[in-house]
């Protein structure tokens, strides 16, 4: 059963550590791209820094390897329903970037610089909880798939 803010689209509020006052929106389908993009794309960037760190001192075949792998990575995890996606979208990382997306409609201005400030360890019990009510994050049983519903 869909919660009551999805249907109507409510806004839920989110009050931050520090007072300020967050109204979050329910996922639309577009957000819902843009994670799975970001999810699929983590593997690739992780290859990137790597390579950057590493430089020259990798041969062809191990640069190589090392892309097939960042590949093989990206698609393990290229759809939300996958179980490493999930594993993804429930970190600190990963619900600091649904947080985000359900910011950004009533914050243009948010980056997730400032999301990563407002979704700590210290509150996250209180996060997950508006995620859930918009239907963001389902974490009702831990043996079903959990994150933003499609």
């Amino acid at each position: 059963m869909e919660p009551i803010a999805r249907l109507t689209k409510t806004p839920q509020e989110l009050i931050s550590t520090d007072g300020k006052v967050y109204k979050l929106s329910p996922l639309e389908p577009i957000d819902l791209g843009e994670l799975e993009v970001w999810i699929a794309d983590l593997p690739i960037h992780k290859m990137k820094r790597q390579l950057a760190i590493l430089g020259d001192s990798l041969s062809v075949e191990q640069r190589t390897a090392m892309l097939h792998r960042a590949f093989d990575e990206s698609n393990e995890q290229s759809s939300l329903a996958k179980p490493k996606s999930q594993e993804i979208l429930e970190s600190l990382e990963g619900i600091s970037k649904i947080l985000y997306l359900c910011m950004r409609k009533n914050h243009p201005e948010i980056t997730m610089q400032e999301v990563s400030t407002v979704c700590t360890m210290e509150n996250m019990v209180e996060i997950e909880k508006h995620l859930e009510a918009l239907n963001a994050l389902d974490k009702s049983s831990e043996d079903e798939n959990s994150g933003p519903k499609q």
